[in-house]
């Protein structure tokens, strides 16, 4: 649905006549109504993309590269996903102390 706007031009209502306007505008003791009819034929608007066939064409183009970003995102989602599962290297460890024995003696 498209909106469109014309100007139409109305003749003066007897009511807008001078001097009949001051008398309709202050004396009369009722609203004088004022209804207008028209009859307006909208213009004709060729269809987007000129023929059926290109906006078809168009179409097709848009859905193929929609596709392709999606494929490489998930591509680049896998990649960051297989660098973050990658274990990270354990942290080397101590030496035994050189006193030779694992534990401390208990000091109570």
């Amino acid at each position: 649905m498209r909106r469109s706007v014309a100007l139409v031009e109305l003749p003066e209502p007897w009511y807008q006549w001078f001097p009949l306007d001051f008398f309709s505008d202050n004396l009369l003791p009722w609203t004088v109504r004022d209804d207008h009819e028209a009859l307006l034929t909208p213009p004709v608007h060729p269809p987007p993309g000129g023929e059926g066939g290109d906006l078809r064409r168009e179409a097709e183009a848009v859905k193929i590269r929609a596709e392709r970003a999606r494929v490489e995102a998930e591509i680049e989602a896998g990649a960051r996903e297989g660098e973050a599962a990658k274990p990270a290297p354990a942290p080397a460890e101590d030496p035994a102390p050189a006193g030779g024995g694992g534990k401390e003696p208990d000091r109570r």
